[in-house]
Formats: structure tokens, C-alpha cells, sequence
């Protein structure tokens, strides 16, 4: 009998140690299964599916609304202008990538010390941003709050609708200002392409800077006024860097701003090519504007044929097509740098009158100085 409640007893530690390394088990796998899951799985299998982004703000304002189009994809805060594209992909890559590390609190009270508080709340931590995703097989809404004092690359975050919080292993840096989910880019232009520049001053006299050949590296101030020289090519060759990877600081309608009645005069591309591009400058409330044409002349690239790498005319008419269709119902604010390098007047690009070289003079005579 004591043999049999001995065996008994065993038999039932046994049961005991096994069901204890059995919950144990399930444990970690369950640790392991939250620590290795995905954040957005729905993301992940249909990132090419997304058709809108929404950034939504606490008290529910949606400050960034980007939708895809046929080709491509505009932000809505900005007057539907085009969207930056690389950017979008990067937050949808970022997302669809994000594993869970851990679960963090379900508390309510709590949710405001990691920024993941309902955005419906009208004065709730302004550190909170719902993204919102749609077009995928479930739309995507999650709370983006703080990071980790502590860790470099984590974020805290919260499905909308659920109490859990979690703690992601990636940055995610949600910017709620329209201007900077544009795509920001003018136009571009090396200055080894363009042939000849012409600024056309409200009042003044035209300066024309040309090149004979594109292997040449400054260019040559034309019609210079008796007994005056040119200055170095570098002013020259900054007024032709100007459209090399131009970009704009802000953009509108041109529709909805005044142009003719405050032009600032204008200046036009050339490239050995054929593309003309024409830029319309002109001030509208105390900000500077540019509007851009873009044109072609295959006459011009004909007589200038540079032969090796230069585009076939029929190329550069896909490309000025291409360019009028993004920006020519557009007016560009544009950098201060760039403006400046496009409104230049003659006397920028002379050396000074001797004896006089604090400033420079133009006799609009043209003829020299008298001695």
C-alpha cells in the first residue's frame, strides 16, 4: 500500500514538472510569437495597394491628406500639387518592415506618457499623429507616438480601437507639414548643356552669356560695352548652375497670384539640344515668384549639333512636354540664392570702371570712360 502511494505521489510530481516546463514553453513561443510579429502585416502584403495617406492631428484635424492618382501622387493641403514620391515610399517600406519588441500599457490613464492618446481628444498630447492607410484588404490606423528616452531607433505606437500599446523597433518621424511631402524639384539642368542665357530686365539693358561648345567651362558676356571687360566666368557660370536641381520653397496656382502687373522682367535657357526654357519673374506680396515655359527649337539644335552624348530632338520634345505638363499652370517661390542668380543685371558681370572700383559704371552711351 505504501508502495502503491509512493508511486502515486511520483507519478504526480512528474505530471506537475512536465506541465510546469509545458507552460513555460508556451510562454516564450508566446513572447517570441509578439516580440517577431509585425506591426502591419496587411501593410506588408499590399504595400503597392495603398491609395491614400492621412496624417490626422489630436481634436481629429487632418493636417496631410496624399492621395495616388494615374501617375503619381498629390498632396491635397497644397493645391493638389504633386507629391514626393520617394518619400511616400519610404514611410510605407518603414511601416510594412516594423516588428513589435514589446507589449507596452493598455491603460488609458497612461497612454499620454508615451504620446499614443486618442486623437479624438481635442487637447490631447500634441505629440500623437493617427496615421491613417487606406486601400489595403484592412485600412491601417495607427497612433504614433514618443520614443524611448533610451533607444535610438524604437517607437511607440497603438492600433487605433485596441487598449495595447507597443514599442516598435524603428523611428517613425511623421511630418504634419504639407510643404515637405512635396516633390520640391523645379526643374534640372546641368550647365554643361546650356548654350546661351538671356536676362531680360524689367528696366535695364538684356545681358546675353553664351558658349560655343559644351566642352567649354564659362561662359562669354555678349555685346560688352566699350572699354569694359567681362568679369570672371564665375558669375556667368552661377546664373547657369541656377537650374541645376532648382527647387522651390513654395508653390501656388498661378492662377492665384498677380503676374503681369508685377513682373520683375524674365531669362531663357538654351542647350545644345534645342530645350528652351523661359522663367517669368515677378513679386507677389512681397514674395518673389518664378514661372516656367518650357519649349523647344530644333533649328537651334541643328545648327548647334554637338554629336557623342546629346539628346535626339525627339527626346527633348518628350521632355519639355514632360516639364510644361508639371509646372506650367504653376507659379514657384524660389530659393533666395537661385533668384538672385537669375536677376542679375550687366553690371554684375563687368569688372569696375578704373579708379572707381567701390562701383560700377555703365556708360549707356557705350563708350569708354572719359580719362
Amino acid at each position: 500500500m505504501k508502495t502503491k502511494h509512493l508511486l502515486m505521489l511520483v507519478a504526480i510530481l512528474v505530471a506537475v514538472i512536465l506541465l510546469s516546463i509545458w507552460l513555460q514553453r508556451e510562454r516564450t513561443i508566446s513572447s517570441e510569437a509578439v516580440n517577431l510579429s509585425l506591426l502591419a502585416p496587411e501593410l506588408t502584403d499590399g504595400i503597392n495597394n495603398v491609395e491614400a495617406i492621412r496624417i490626422v492631428k489630436p481634436g481629429n484635424k487632418t493636417v496631410i491628406s496624399i492621395v495616388r492618382i494615374d501617375d503619381g501622387w498629390m498632396v491635397k493641403e497644397k493645391y493638389d500639387y504633386s507629391a514626393n514620391v520617394g518619400k511616400i515610399r519610404e514611410l510605407l517600406l518603414q511601416l510594412s518592415l516594423a516588428k513589435i519588441i514589446e507589449q507596452k500599457t493598455s491603460n488609458p490613464d497612461l497612454y499620454k506618457r508615451l504620446g499614443v492618446q486618442d486623437i479624438e481628444i481635442e487637447n490631447g498630447d500634441l505629440q500623437a499623429n493617427q496615421l491613417e492607410i487606406d486601400g489595403l484588404a484592412e485600412p491601417v490606423r495607427l497612433i504614433i507616438g514618443g520614443a524611448p528616452a533610451d533607444t535610438a531607433d524604437a517607437t511607440y505606437v497603438r492600433r487605433a480601437g485596441e487598449a495595447a500599446s507597443w514599442l516598435i523597433n524603428t523611428s517613425v518621424d511623421v511630418d504634419d507639414d504639407p510643404l515637405n511631402w512635396l516633390d520640391r524639384t523645379v526643374i534640372d539642368v546641368p550647365p554643361e548643356r546650356v548654350y546661351r542665357i538671356s536676362i531680360s530686365p524689367k528696366d535695364g539693358v538684356q545681358v546675353v552669356l553664351q558658349k560655343t561648345s559644351s566642352d567649354e567651362s564659362e561662359f562669354a558676356l555678349q555685346n560688352i560695352p566699350q572699354g569694359r571687360e567681362q568679369s570672371s566666368g564665375f558669375m556667368s557660370n552661377s546664373v547657369a548652375a541656377a537650374i541645376a536641381g532648382l527647387s522651390f520653397d513654395d508653390v501656388a496656382p498661378a492662377s492665384q497670384v498677380a503676374i503681369a502687373e508685377n513682373s520683375q522682367g524674365s531669362i531663357s535657357y538654351e542647350t545644345f539640344d534645342g530645350l528652351v526654357i523661359n522663367a517669368e519673374l515677378f513679386v507677389h506680396q512681397d514674395v518673389n515668384y518664378a514661372r516656367f515655359n518650357v519649349s523647344t527649337d530644333s533649328a537651334l539644335a541643328k545648327q548647334l549639333e554637338q554629336g557623342g552624348e546629346a539628346l535626339a530632338i525627339e527626346e527633348v520634345e518628350k521632355q519639355a512636354a514632360a516639364l510644361n505638363k508639371k509646372l506650367s499652370d504653376w507659379a514657384y517661390v524660389i530659393p533666395a540664392v537661385a533668384y538672385e542668380s537669375i536677376t542679375k543685371s550687366l553690371e554684375d558681370f563687368l569688372t569696375p570702371v578704373e579708379g572707381k572700383s567701390g562701383e560700377n559704371k555703365t556708360d549707356p552711351g557705350g563708350t569708354a570712360p572719359p580719362p
